[in-house]
C-alpha cells in the first residue's frame, strides 16, 4: 500500500472548482506563508489564468532558458510554481529530488499515467531526409514507407531471459533494469525507459483478443510520494484513468466540493447588499449538488440536438422526426462483428475499406445537412463551428467537406481550456471506448475496477469536450453527435441530473 494524502474536488464544469481552489491556496498562504504549492494545468494558456490570481507564483511559460532548468531552479529555491501537466510528467526525476514538502494541485485528472508500452523506434540517420516529411499541420512526421527499427514485446522477453531486466521485489513487482549489467548493445537505449517508468507485465485474462502477457508503463508512483498533500480537480472521478492508477496502489481519497458564497458588503443606508458570487471548498456534497442541478437545467435549455426537444422530464425524441437521416450509424459492443462503429478501431483500420469509404461519405453528407438545415435559430446567424474525430481520420473526413477544416478542428481530448468558448456549433464524430489493454488492467488488476463503467468513461470524455464551447457561458449551442451510443449517454446524463 502506498500512503498518499489525496483530496479530490469532483464537480461539474462551471461549478467554480478552480476559483474555489485558488481561494483555498491563497488562504493557506495567509495562514502559513511557508506552505509551498506546485500547480499543474493542461495548457500554457491556463497558466496565465492561475497566475493572475495567485500573487507571487512563478509561471513556467518561456522556453528560454529551457523549462526543465527553470523548474529545477524554482524547486530548489522553494518557490510556488505553476506549470503544465507535460512539464511535470517529463521531469519526474526533478520532482522526486526537489519537491519534498510541496502541495501538488492538479487541474484536471491526468489520464496518461497508465499507458500502453510504447517502445522506442529508430531510423537510420542516413535516411532522415528520405524518411521524414511535413504533415498537413506543418509538423515533422515519419513517412508511411519510412524504414524504422521498433522494439517489440519479444525484445522484452529476451531481456528478461538474459537477466538485463528483472522483476522487482517491490510491491506489485514492476520490471527493473539491472544497472550492474552492461549490455553494450542496441538495448542500452531502453535503459532510461525502464528507469523513468514503472513497467508491469499483465495477463490478458480473456478480456482482450490477444496472447498474453502484455506490458503497461505506469508513471512512477514515487513521484507523488514526495508531496505533502495532493489535490485533484476533475469531474466524474470514477470514470478517470487516474483514479484506477491510484487504486492500483491502494490509495484512498477525501472529497471536497465547490459551493457558492456571497460576501456581504458593509451596510449602506441600513441595508446589506451582496457582492459578486465567490466560491469556497466544502466537504458537504448536499450543498454542492444543487449547483450541479442548476447547471444541468441551464444546459438543457441551451443545448439543441436535431431530432430532440425539451419536455417536462428533460430532453426527449420528437414524435415526428425528420432528422433520422443524420443518425444512420450503428454502434457495437466490444466483440460484435459485421457492424458499423465510429470507434478508434474503425477509423484506424477500416477507413479505407469499401465499407469505410461509404461511411465517410455519409458522415460528410450528414455534417453538411446538419449545418445547412438543422441549426437552432439562436446560432444560425453567428455560427462558430468546432469538430472532432480521431486524429488518424482528420484529413480524410475534412477532405471536400464543406464547413469543416483543420482550422476549426479540436482534439477529442480537449479539456480545461477556454480557447473555444465562442464556438456554438459542435460536431462530434467518435464513439469512445477504452483501449482494451487499459480496460483489462482496470477490470482485473485495479482493486475497484469491477465498478468501472465504460459508458461513464465515454461520457466524461464527451462532456469535457462539449464544455469547451459557449455552453460554459450559458449560451445556446447546436450539436451533432453521430454515434447513437454517445448521444444516448449524453442525453441520459443531462436528464438524470435534471431529475435529481
Amino acid at each position: 500500500m502506498v500512503r498518499l494524502d489525496v483530496t479530490v474536488i469532483d464537480a461539474i464544469m462551471g461549478s467554480g472548482k478552480s476559483s474555489a481552489m485558488i481561494n483555498y491556496i491563497n488562504r493557506q498562504k495567509e495562514i502559513n506563508s511557508k506552505e509551498k504549492f506546485l500547480v499543474i494545468v493542461p495548457y500554457l494558456t491556463e497558466i496565465e489564468r492561475y497566475s493572475s490570481k495567485l500573487p507571487g507564483f512563478k509561471k513556467l511559460i518561456k522556453d528560454t532558458p529551457p523549462k526543465r532548468l527553470t523548474l529545477e531552479k524554482y524547486l530548489k529555491e522553494g518557490q510556488d510554481i505553476i506549470c503544465t501537466h507535460k512539464l511535470f510528467l517529463d521531469n519526474s526525476d526533478l520532482i522526486i529530488e526537489n519537491a519534498e514538502g510541496y502541495n501538488l494541485v492538479i487541474d484536471e485528472a491526468i489520464n496518461s499515467l497508465i499507458d500502453t508500452f510504447n517502445f522506442p523506434s529508430f531510423i537510420n540517420s542516413d535516411r532522415i531526409k528520405t524518411d521524414i516529411g511535413i504533415n498537413s499541420d506543418n509538423e515533422l512526421e515519419l513517412k508511411k514507407n519510412a524504414k524504422i527499427y521498433s522494439f517489440t514485446e519479444k525484445d522484452i522477453e529476451f531481456l528478461i531471459k538474459q537477466g538485463y531486466v528483472k522483476f522487482s521485489t517491490d510491491d506489485f513487482h514492476p520490471l527493473k533494469w539491472d544497472t550492474n549489467i552492461d549490455t553494450n548493445s542496441i538495448y542500452d537505449c531502453l535503459k532510461d525507459y525502464f528507469i523513468n517508468y514503472d513497467i508491469y507485465r499483465f495477463d490478458a485474462k480473456k478480456l482482450i483478443n490477444e496472447s498474453s502477457p502484455y506490458y503497461l508503463a505506469l508513471f512512477p508512483i514515487k513521484t507523488f510520494q514526495v508531496f505533502k498533500k495532493i489535490y485533484i480537480m476533475t469531474y466524474l472521478w470514477n470514470a478517470q484513468m487516474m483514479k484506477y492508477y491510484f487504486d492500483f496502489y491502494h490509495v484512498s481519497y477525501d472529497y471536497l466540493y465547490p459551493i457558492t458564497v456571497h460576501p456581504l458588503q458593509p451596510p449602506k443606508n441600513g441595508k446589506h447588499s451582496f457582492e459578486e458570487v465567490d466560491y469556497i471548498l466544502s466537504p458537504d456534497y448536499n450543498l454542492y449538488k444543487n449547483i450541479e442541478k442548476v447547471i444541468a437545467i441551464r444546459t438543457l435549455k441551451n443545448v439543441h440536438i436535431p431530432g430532440y426537444e425539451l419536455g417536462s422530464g428533460g430532453i426527449v425524441k420528437k414524435k415526428e422526426n425528420r432528422n433520422l437521416a443524420l443518425y444512420t450509424f450503428y454502434d457495437k459492443n466490444r466483440n460484435a462483428k459485421n457492424t458499423i462503429t465510429l470507434s478508434y478501431t474503425f477509423y484506424n483500420k477500416q477507413l479505407n475499406s469499401q465499407g469505410g469509404k461509404k461511411i465517410v461519405e455519409k458522415l460528410q453528407a450528414n455534417i453538411q445537412n446538419f449545418i445547412k438545415n438543422h441549426l437552432s435559430q439562436d446560432v444560425k446567424k453567428n455560427k462558430n463551428i468546432i469538430w472532432s474525430v480521431f486524429d488518424c481520420a482528420k484529413d480524410t473526413i475534412q477532405k471536400n467537406c464543406r464547413y469543416i477544416n483543420k482550422d476549426n478542428y479540436i482534439p477529442i481530448n480537449a479539456k480545461a481550456t477556454n480557447e473555444y468558448r465562442d464556438s456554438n456549433v459542435l460536431i462530434y464524430l467518435v464513439n469512445r471506448y477504452l483501449n482494451p489493454r487499459l480496460y483489462n488492467f482496470i477490470f482485473n488488476y485495479s482493486p475497484k475496477g469491477k465498478n468501472f463503467s465504460e459508458d461513464e468513461y465515454a461520457l466524461s470524455e464527451l462532456v469535457q469536450w462539449v464544455w469547451r464551447s459557449s455552453i460554459r457561458d450559458q449560451k445556446p449551442i447546436s450539436i451533432y453527435i453521430a454515434s447513437d451510443r454517445m448521444r444516448t449517454i449524453f442525453i441520459g446524463w443531462l436528464n438524470s441530473i435534471f431529475e435529481n
